[in-house]
């Protein structure tokens, strides 16, 4: 399924993250957008020193340049596959459900971040599980799960 659209997400705030992703992150560092100028004792980093600020400085302190850096996160899909999403009005739901994973799945890996789905009714269902990855088949193996996976817990215990 090819032809869906991508889904922008976008995470409230700065996030924490240990990954060079599309999000902005709360750590300073050595790349990415500039930030702010700071003095040499609080970011020892030699190879970011500023020399036009530290000469403009009229404290004569030396002062280095520090970044913005950008993180990536994981993104998970929490799939309720109860006999609830059995019923069939104007569309399947169980379709719907699987259409949207699958785009969702597309639009992460596409922007470097990782996917993960956890399918559950009762309990937590393992032939619906599929940890963090960024794998490029991970949407068509998302879209294949889902769609050959039995919708019929009683309830989302799980």
């Amino acid at each position: 399924m090819t032809d869906a659209r991508d889904i922008v997400y976008r995470p409230r705030g700065r996030i924490s993250g240990l990954r060079a992703g599309a999000h902005s992150s709360r750590g300073v560092g050595s790349f990415g957008t500039f930030r702010d100028q700071v003095p040499f004792l609080v970011h020892p980093d030699a190879r970011r020193i500023d020399v036009r600020g530290t000469l403009r400085d009229p404290f004569e302190n030396t002062l280095v340049r520090r970044f913005q850096q950008r993180s990536a996160i994981d993104v998970y899909a929490l799939v309720d596959m109860t006999r609830s999403l059995s019923y069939e009005g104007r569309a399947r739901k169980q379709d719907l459900v699987v259409k949207l994973c699958g785009a969702l799945a597309r639009s992460v890996i596409r922007s470097g971040d990782r996917f993960a789905l956890i399918g559950f009714d009762s309990d937590m269902r393992p032939d619906c599980f599929m940890p963090p990855n960024r794998r490029l088949a991970t949407a068509d193996d998302v879209e294949a799960r889902l769609g050959q996976a039995e919708w019929g817990g009683r309830d989302a215990a799980g």
